[in-house]
């Protein structure tokens, strides 16, 4: 127990954390539980060290130490705080390195390119700091909120943050979703900009049938498959065609590709060329009959001095005056709010879809 503690103190003072914290974790499996904790501060120190600018090693067997130190110290806040920042440190180093490296066009494909790994630690740096920060307190608490911070502006944008967290938008969202889908819940759902999948997760509560996505930006589409475990449609709306949902039309669109000027992100355009496209031909359709109802007949119709006087919506034989281009198209209602109810005097019939 002696010399794993000597060779970890040796090592770490020659700055060679790996080895250090290699012998650390030897010495950690020799005791229990209690006493492992009157080396933790030095052992934390190295692990911080490991994933410095100036800590170098291997990044595969450092991630091993990592993972080992998390067995022997599963709710630590300091051992995953450290796990956070080895994470974002050693992510941030190894893309200063290839902004060095590659040749601008080099860069710019590898960016294209780039596989779910990096992301997929800066997610796991995400997890541990979030941990960290609800099992921590006093200073360790405020490392804790610091990295986590880090981490959350390197996986996307502040305001993206704010827009999840906006409790009143998405409860905005959610009730339109579900109103629709109380509607048609048998619709084709696809949702353009999906972002991190939240909208997407809402429709699939109520649409019964398939709920596609897609998302142009790559960490994103990371994001996205990570939460809803499927895989996101990794195109630009407008290269999504009817093989990538399915081979059928899209009865439901879903999008917030709507920036603080409302139409920056082009949601115009991208709406337009996803009706023109996929979206289903007849997305609704309209019945109609005739029917006899004293309660409309009342507020569109009055005798005063044995004159008549007709509501400018009704269009019938007691309107003499106007043309119906001049005037409002049709006057509406809720049939379930008609005052005495109504009786339908004819077939039901469409009029267009």
């Amino acid at each position: 127990m002696r010399l794993a503690l000597w060779e970890a103190r040796h090592a770490a003072g020659l700055k060679n954390y790996d080895d250090a914290a290699r012998s650390y974790l030897a010495l950690f499996s020799e005791l229990d539980p209690k006493d492992r904790r009157k080396y933790l501060d030095e052992f934390v120190a190295v692990l911080e060290e490991m994933g410095s600018i100036n800590g170098g090693g291997d990044y595969s067997k450092q991630i091993m130490l990592l993972l080992q130190s998390r067995v022997l110290f599963p709710h630590e806040a300091a051992v995953l705080n450290a796990s956070a920042k080895f994470f974002f440190v050693v992510e941030q180093l190894q893309m200063e390195y290839i902004c060095i490296c590659m040749t601008s066009q080099a860069y710019k494909i590898y960016l294209q390119s780039r596989i779910v790994f990096d992301l997929g630690r800066l997610l796991e740096a995400f997890d541990f700091a979030q941990e960290a920060v609800s099992g921590s307190e006093g200073l360790s608490h405020i490392y804790a909120l610091v990295n986590l911070e880090n981490i959350k502006s390197n996986i996307m944008d502040q305001w993206h943050w704010a827009m999840l967290n906006d409790v009143k938008r998405n409860s905005a969202y959610a009730n339109a979703i579900e109103l629709v889908a109380k509607w048609r819940p048998e619709s084709r759902v696809l949702d353009i900009g999906t972002g991190t999948g939240l909208l997407t997760s809402i429709a699939r509560r109520y649409f019964k049938h398939n709920v596609y996505c897609c998302e142009v930006d790559l960490n994103m589409c990371d994001i996205a498959e990570k939460i809803l475990n499927e895989a996101v449609i990794r195109k630009h709306s407008s290269e999504v065609t009817i093989e990538d949902v399915g081979s059928e039309n899209i009865d439901v669109v879903i999008t917030e590709t709507m920036d603080c000027g409302l139409l920056g992100e082009g949601i115009a355009c991208s709406l337009y060329d996803v009706q023109t496209r996929i979206l289903s031909s007849s997305p609704a359709t309209v019945y109609a009959c005739i029917i006899e109802s004293p309660a409309i007949m009342d507020e569109h119709v009055t005798v005063f001095c044995g004159r008549r006087f007709v509501s400018d919506s009704v269009t019938a034989s007691y309107n003499t005056y106007g043309t119906l281009g001049e005037l409002e198209p049709y006057w509406c209602c809720s049939a379930d709010e008609i005052r005495g109810g109504y009786k339908v005097l004819s077939k039901i019939i469409e009029i267009f879809a």
